[in-house]
């Protein structure tokens, strides 16, 4: 008869380890969730765009116009990011998308709330960008608003460029009038005094006078600027003029520098370790000592410097690492210095002017007043040159401002191809990492045994043999791969007076059956007379396995009375004699001790070895039962498959009936797996001689 040889469906599957089934269940989960969110947020487009700003002249001839961007704020480009999201520039840019009959047209409001505009580090460059749930409109508005914004910047311009013409015209106005005025003055005074001569001495002075009191005013007006600054600074700190001195000097110590980026880089460390340690670990605990020390450090430089300053500082307010309040502290310091050295100016000025004034006052007032008049004509002339140069360039550059502003667009918006948020990849990317988690976390915490350590500790049995998968199960004695290490392991416990061998599993087709099956071939290749019973009647199996009818069996043997009539004999090997289930449909419950023990006892003088293949504990708790019979008991564990529980309560019911088993034989692990369950064991054994 042709056998099947084809692995059935069951078999594949158990081929695929249990445990894998929950953590790739809650990956996938995990993954689909991930997937279903990324799916259901709303897409957000972000058009950007890039604007270049004309930086504040470094030169130290003076600016015929102003740029209108670098007089607002201390930087251009954080003028030019104020400007573009200024209800100005929002409100022509709604106008603008009016025109164009762009629908639906958003409110100011909603456009100032998806508008962003950044500086580009190390560039004159100001970075613009607009989200919106359409990648059309979100270009489409942004040109709008970039539009708006040149044309408000163009107006400015030409504004600033007018009004320093008029300015200068009404300037030049005034010195004309002057330069006559001294003009017509002089003529007279020199008609008057038939021209007095006056000696190059009196010329002298009075162009050194005139020189003092012209710098007089200079240092005024110096002073008068940086006392302005000071106070605006002073405003912008929210620190008086001491409480500013002192700040500075806090920010400029090297010893609280040092401090301080020790502590930021201790803190950092902290961050990062506290993701990996708990807080009782030594190297948290040693970075939160070395920051507190740090800390008390900077308290008592802080108290150090305090009593140096001769007053109490507050670290709280005056003290702080942030740039934009560094930069003002040191231009305090700077127009404070400035201030100081112009009153210095001042003071010799002054007094060169009275030691100018002294010599002068010797000197007849005819001729003093004749230089005097000679020199304000000489100095209106000059002025009102320089004026009307003045005003011939504020007129081109007011032609220039009118279509050139100081910012220009680098490149325009185009519509975004792919949507900024949600970041498809990266949703994904952390679905798929955050499954993993999960997934290792539902295999560390699954319900069966995947760890030879792990069946060891909970059944307290040697391992015997081991395995890495299960023969194939074929229908063919011939199929079966014959265990001999196992068989190794039991032969020296059999005896005459200990021959039954039962082989049974805390769960169901964890491999029992191949297992009693390829034992009993390898005690009958090696010479010896076995007896293989099938007594699993929830599950038979070795009738399929042996390729011999079902009955007559152990159940037709419960009913009549005749133990030879049931043996089967396998063809293949001639000293092995098979007992399967029977034609009877029975239930374990109906198998006793007693007639397994008559059985047993009525084939013991045949057989040098008989070997019984129970039912599964979890499919019959009662099968305990039928282990009073054995001699020696053979647990099998298939990892990957049989449960944890199903162990602990198959140990919990052996360690209450006293029974005491000879080993395990685990199916699903490795050589490499094993080696150091066995080495712990031996080196027990080795304490325990020792002790």
């Amino acid at each position: 008869m042709e056998q099947d040889n084809s692995m059935p469906l069951s078999s594949l599957m158990r081929r695929v380890p249990t445990q894998f089934f929950l953590p790739g269940a809650v990956f996938l989960a995990v993954v689909m969730i991930g997937c279903v969110l990324t799916a259901l947020q709303p897409k957000l487009y972000e058009a950007q765009a890039r604007i270049w700003v004309q930086p504040r002249s470094q030169t130290s001839q003076k600016q015929e116009i102003l740029p209108p961007l670098s007089t607002f704020f201390t930087s251009p480009l954080v003028t030019a990011s104020e400007i573009i999201k200024s209800g100005v520039v929002l409100k022509e840019a709604v106008e603008i998308l009016r025109r164009e009959k762009v629908v639906p047209v958003p409110a100011q409001d909603e456009i100032a709330s998806h508008l962003t505009a950044s500086p580009v580090t190390n560039a004159d460059v100001l970075k613009v960008a607009y989200t919106s749930t359409n990648n059309q409109q979100a270009s489409t508005i942004l040109q709008a608003i970039l539009e708006a914004f040149e044309q408000v910047g163009n107006v400015q311009s030409e504004g600033s460029a007018t009004k320093y013409r008029v300015s200068m015209e009404k300037h030049v106005d005034m010195l004309r009038k002057r330069s006559n005025e001294d003009r017509k003055a002089l003529k007279e005074f020199k008609d008057r005094n038939q021209a007095v001569s006056l000696p190059e001495q009196v010329s002298s002075l009075l162009k050194q006078s005139a020189a003092s009191e012209a710098e007089i005013e200079k240092y005024k007006l110096r002073i008068a600027e940086m006392r302005s600054k000071i106070d605006y600074l002073h405003s912008q700190l929210g620190l008086g003029p001491e409480d500013a001195l002192l700040a500075y000097k806090l920010s400029q110590d090297e010893g609280l520098t040092v401090l301080r980026k020790k502590m930021a880089l201790d803190r950092a460390r902290l961050v990062s370790l506290r993701g990996a340690y708990r807080d009782e670990h030594p190297y948290i605990k040693e970075l939160n000592t070395a920051i507190a020390a740090a800390k008390a450090e900077v308290e008592q430089r802080v108290k150090a410097l305090g009593v140096e300053s001769g007053r109490e500082i507050d670290t709280d307010r005056l003290s702080s690492d942030d740039a934009v309040r560094q930069k003002l502290l040191e231009d305090m310091v700077s127009a404070r210095s400035e201030e100081i050295s112009a009153q210095s100016g001042l003071t010799q000025t002054v007094s060169l002017l009275a030691d100018t004034n002294a010599r002068l006052a010797n000197i007849p007032a005819a001729q003093v007043q004749l230089a005097e008049l000679g020199r304000k004509e000489t100095v209106s002339s000059e002025a009102l040159s320089d004026a009307e140069r003045s005003v011939h360039n504020a007129q081109l550059n007011e032609t220039v401002a009118s279509y050139s502003a100081n910012t220009r667009v680098i490149d325009w918006p185009t519509p975004p191809k792919s949507p900024k948020y949600p970041n498809v990849p990266l949703n994904v990317g952390l679905s798929v990492l955050i499954g993993l988690m999960f997934a290792v976390l539902a295999l560390l915490a699954g319900p069966v045994v995947w760890r030879p350590s792990e069946v060891q500790r909970i059944l307290n049995l040697p391992i015997i043999d081991w395995m890495k998968q299960l023969p194939c199960n074929g229908a063919l004695p011939a199929s079966i791969i014959p265990l001999h290490r196992l068989r190794l392991g039991m032969q020296h416990l059999l005896s005459s007076e200990r021959k039954c061998i039962v082989v049974t599993s805390p769960d169901r087709e964890d491999g029992k059956t191949l297992i009693a099956s390829s034992l009993a071939i390898g005690f009958a290749e090696s010479g010896l007379r076995v007896l293989l019973i099938d007594a699993n009647l929830e599950r038979p199996g070795l009738h399929r396995v042996f390729g011999i009818p079902a009955g007559p069996g152990l159940t037709d043997y419960q009913i009549a009375e005749g133990a030879d009539s049931i043996l089967r004999n396998s063809r293949a090997y001639p000293s092995l004699a098979i007992i399967s289930r029977g034609n009877t449909e029975a239930r374990f419950g109906s198998l006793t001790s007693t007639k397994l023990r008559e059985l047993i006892r009525a084939h013991s003088s045949k057989a040098d070895v008989i070997i019984v293949d129970t039912p599964a504990f979890k499919d019959s708790p009662d099968s305990l039962s039928m282990l009073q019979a054995s001699d020696l008991l053979l647990v099998v564990v298939s990892l990957n498959h049989t449960s944890r529980t199903s162990i602990k309560v198959f140990q919990s019911q052996l360690r209450h009936c006293q029974l005491a088993a000879a080993g395990v034989v685990l199916v699903g692990t490795t050589d490499r797996a094993v080696v150091g369950v066995l080495q712990a064991e031996e080196q027990n054994e080795l304490e325990e001689a020792s002790v």
